[in-house]
């Protein structure tokens, strides 16, 4: 993650050496950087981030609460 950060700082590009490629975000398939420890980020649909991140259920609970009022 460091050198992908240190990669766009100096370039506006995060994609490095032994990274996995990072392009540019589209609405097609609206693909997003799915980061993970060892060097298995992989570029991963919004929904499939959604499923494995159970964001239906936390929207849900957040239109609920106290606190969205």
């Amino acid at each position: 993650m460091l050198a992908e950060w240190t990669g766009f700082a100096r370039t506006s590009y995060p994609t490095t050496a032994n990274t996995p490629l990072w392009t540019r975000y589209s609405t097609l398939g609206r693909p997003v950087m799915s980061l993970k420890p060892a060097g298995d980020s992989t570029l991963t649909p919004t929904q499939t981030i959604s499923q494995e991140h159970h964001c239906r259920f936390r929207d849900a609970v957040n239109r609920t609460a106290p606190w969205a009022r």
